[in-house]
């Protein structure tokens, strides 16, 4: 070796110098050469400590984000984690957060942050983690080997993003709240009101022969023509007419593919062995009871002993089992003719919705197929056209009402909300998880069957026509409706003179005793007097956190439960003067008059004060944290200033030094 090297010591020398001058004279493009295509990684993209902060700084980072969305772990919304390890639940201050995920620099400045805290994740911490969320190692091993990563690798990006939720925790963790607000959600839970109410229903002051002035009919249609519409029994008005669809379906019967069905007695022997507690012998019904005595108890159902008892009962369910499937498999075949051609169809930009072939907007589509599958299934497919459609008059169609797909484990769609999935309509893809690949063009046919569980006919459908919600052309349109809330509007003011009148005559008397003995009111509001159970003015729930409680047979109203509270602090044990109340959405007006207030007992104490402090510790945590992860706060917290955008005369007077040097070598 050392011979060799003696020999050609000038030979190599020569090229180590080449070397060196092809480094010297070509260091950018090489440099370029080995970079993530299109990166400069020299680019300036602010100033962090002080010190210039590239492109390059953020390569390990970018590699850490990219591992954890293989491992499918939120990088971008790491106070996930973080709620999970504070014990959080429902955080509704972070949900505003989850609109904007992190950048890959906002989540570098965490990471530097955490390092400035000095957060380190143990072995310990990193295993328990992984177990929380199910990555066990044969998990990992399938997401090393697909994405050429190393187990190293994996857990460097996990202990990354627990570095993050570590640092969070840790600042949050010192938030507790005070005794005297324990004390004071304590009552709000725990102190309970007992009332009787009584209900002035609009509906039951209905005049249906009050005919409202014309000027009055027009003012109104005026005021709410561009509303949307509400619900029925609401006194918020709204004569919008809502969106509505078309469509045409093809209905294949079950019941006619049972008709041509044969189950083979092979077949249906196997399934009764393996089924027979689902094949019983029918049940006399048991001897009457002497007089006096309890009903004797049924006996319980018996399988058929034989094959042959049985054998009617499991032909018929085989076959009713295979015209289902059968159904499917025919709408399935429809749906493929139906496609043919849309297959080169163009698409659009953007949606990449395709553009509808003249051919398929021929009323005759659906009906040439049916003629076409009828000649091989006869008496099976029926063909439909619905009239303009609401969401509700699809909801109450008799034959399209309860149709739906089954697009996962636990994905539904409903054929009366797929019916608007196209793109002259506002549903979005994006709003409707799970079911995306049911949008398509108008004419497009919907690519999946939809059934009737209870028939089992499969629906093969698509959209023909639709109306956007509109304002309506004239007064005459909507005339009808108006003219009944105008009618609800009058029985609602007839309800609270009704309501106003009995709370002064009631005065500190007892409502239910006042109501009874006036026979001109029982008559008008027929509706008995409620004593719901008693209940508090708020409720922890682990879900949604702390909301105003509700009145039982009344419902929750935060203003109503604030009146019925305003004398709490009295300690009331005697009935008081009966407050009214308003409630526009349910058309109703309630009288309602507090008997007592009853106090936290003593066995109740612990338990609703660990509820407050749990409550109270998590809004205040949940708060702090959609602080804390906010991008604005965290480049403000690491004195983060971006680079201030390119100039193109700089870049043009640097691109001219670069030339010139170039040209000089």
């Amino acid at each position: 070796m050392m011979k060799f090297f003696r020999k050609h010591t000038k030979e190599l020398l020569a090229v180590f110098m080449a070397l060196l001058l092809v480094v010297w004279l070509g260091g950018t493009a090489l440099t370029e050469a080995l970079q993530p295509d299109g990166l400069d990684l020299g680019e300036r993209l602010g100033t962090l400590d002080g010190r210039a902060f590239t492109r390059g700084d953020l390569i390990a980072t970018e590699r850490r984000g990219q591992t954890l969305e293989a491992l499918n772990l939120p990088w971008q919304q790491p106070w996930w984690s973080t709620m999970r390890s504070l014990e959080l639940g429902f955080a509704p201050q972070l949900q505003e957060l989850s609109e904007n995920p992190l950048t890959t620099t906002e989540f570098h400045l965490l990471l530097r942050e955490a390092d400035t805290n000095h957060v380190v994740v143990s072995d310990e911490s990193l295993m328990q983690f992984k177990d929380q969320i199910g990555l066990t190692d044969n998990v990992l091993f399938t997401i090393r080997d697909r994405n050429r990563l190393s187990v190293d690798e994996m857990h460097d990006a996990i202990r990354a993003l627990l570095r993050v939720s570590h640092c969070a925790a840790q600042a949050a963790r010192g938030l507790q709240p005070s005794e005297a607000e324990i004390q004071q959600l304590v009552h709000q839970i725990g102190e309970k009101a007992k009332v009787q109410s009584l209900t002035f229903n609009a509906g039951s002051l209905l005049n249906q022969s009050y005919n409202p002035p014309e000027q009055e009919i027009r003012e109104q249609y005026e005021k709410y023509r561009e509303e949307p519409p509400t619900p029925p029994g609401s006194l918020e008005f709204g004569y919008m007419l809502p969106e509505a669809a078309q469509i045409e379906y093809i209905e294949i019967k079950a019941d006619a593919v049972k008709e041509t069905s044969t189950i083979s007695d092979e077949e249906a022997y196997a399934f009764w062995k393996d089924n027979k507690a689902r094949f019983t012998k029918p049940t006399p019904p048991p001897p009457p009871a002497a007089e006096g005595e309890e009903p004797p108890t049924p006996d319980a159902p018996q399988p058929y002993a034989t094959y042959t008892e049985a054998k009617t009962k499991v032909l018929d369910e085989l076959k009713t089992q295979r015209s289902k499937e059968e159904a499917v498999r025919i709408a399935r075949e429809a749906i493929a003719l139906a496609s043919i051609p849309w297959a080169d169809a163009p698409t659009t930009q953007p949606g990449d919705y395709k553009i509808p072939p003249e051919s398929q907007k021929n009323e005759k589509v659906y009906e040439d197929i049916v003629a076409r599958l009828s000649a091989k299934y006869p008496g099976v497919l029926r063909y439909q056209r619905t009239a303009m459609l609401t969401a509700l008059e699809f909801r109450q169609n008799r034959d399209l009402a309860g149709v739906s797909a089954q697009l996962g484990q636990r994905t539904f769609a409903q054929l009366s909300q797929a019916a608007y999935f196209v793109p002259e309509l506002s549903a979005k893809p994006e709003d409707f998880q799970g079911q995306e690949r049911l949008f398509r063009s108008l004419y497009q046919t919907c690519p999946e069957p939809f059934t009737n569980f209870g028939s089992g006919n499969a629906y093969v459908f698509r959209t023909v026509d639709v109306r956007k919600q509109q304002a309506p052309e004239s007064l005459d349109l909507v005339r009808e409706q108006i003219v009944k809330d105008l009618r609800m509007k009058w029985a609602y003011e007839e309800a609270e003179i009704l309501a106003n009148e009995f709370a002064e005559k009631v005065g500190t008397s007892e409502l239910k005793a006042m109501y009874e003995a006036d026979i001109d009111l029982k008559k008008k509001i027929p509706s008995p007097v409620q004593e719901p159970a008693p209940f508090a003015r708020k409720m922890v729930n682990p879900y949604t956190g702390l909301q105003p409680a509700s009145v039982p047979g009344i419902g929750s109203d935060e203003e109503l439960m604030d009146k019925i509270f305003a004398n709490a602090d009295g300690a009331t044990t005697q009935p008081t003067a009966p407050l009214v109340h308003g409630m526009e959405s349910r058309a109703q007006y309630v009288v309602i008059q507090l008997q007592e207030i009853q106090p936290v007992n003593t066995k109740e104490y612990p338990d609703l004060h660990r509820q407050a402090a749990d409550q109270l510790r998590r809004d205040r945590q949940g708060s702090f944290l959609a602080k804390w992860f906010d991008a604005d706060n965290i480049r403000s917290r690491m004195a983060w200033v971006p680079a201030e955008p390119a100039n193109p005369k700089d870049d043009a007077k640097e691109a001219e030094s670069d030339n010139a040097q170039k040209a000089a070598l």
